[in-house]
């Protein structure tokens, strides 16, 4: 499995880039892991800037890989579930998610249109640093749930 995490912005905390380079670290036991960060929208209003940003990320999504929105209002999976969703695209021969982390206004409709699907890592809105942190270890967490691994218990 490949997973391609696009992020609007620079990682800048040394404790989150710490947590998400170990759950990296482990989950590409498993699985393939790779970071692409876009420069912050800054011409305009919100909407402007989330067009732009849209724009930017959806440039580097692959025509193949199934593309999945980080957004609160998106499904809110168990591990278990989430464990499952990659095991059944596996199956099917989509083995390349790409994960979309917006910026500080949401996604614009061009990405929300070529989107597969939404996912919620929690009602509430998190900070996008701590976003990628939760995202990494649940990726590790269901690649550990898919290969029997005991990082898991219920």
């Amino acid at each position: 499995m490949q997973f391609t995490v696009l992020a609007i912005g620079r990682l800048r905390s040394k404790p989150c880039a710490q947590l998400i380079d170990d759950y990296a670290r482990r989950l590409q036991r498993g699985a393939r892991l790779t970071f692409v960060e876009v420069p912050e929208g800054r011409d305009g209003d919100a909407h402007a800037v989330r067009d732009q940003e849209s724009r930017a990320l959806l440039a580097r999504v692959p025509d193949r890989a199934r593309l999945i929105l980080l957004d609160e209002r998106g499904l809110a999976l168990t591990s278990r579930a989430l464990a499952e969703r990659i095991r059944i695209d596996q199956l099917h021969g989509d083995s390349h998610w790409v994960l979309a982390i917006g910026g500080a206004f949401g996604h614009g409709e061009p990405l929300r249109a070529r989107a597969d699907w939404s996912l919620a890592l929690s009602a509430m809105t998190l900070p996008h640093e701590l976003a990628r942190v939760v995202l990494v270890e649940q990726l590790y967490r269901a690649m550990s749930i898919l290969s029997g691994a005991p990082y898991h218990k219920d």
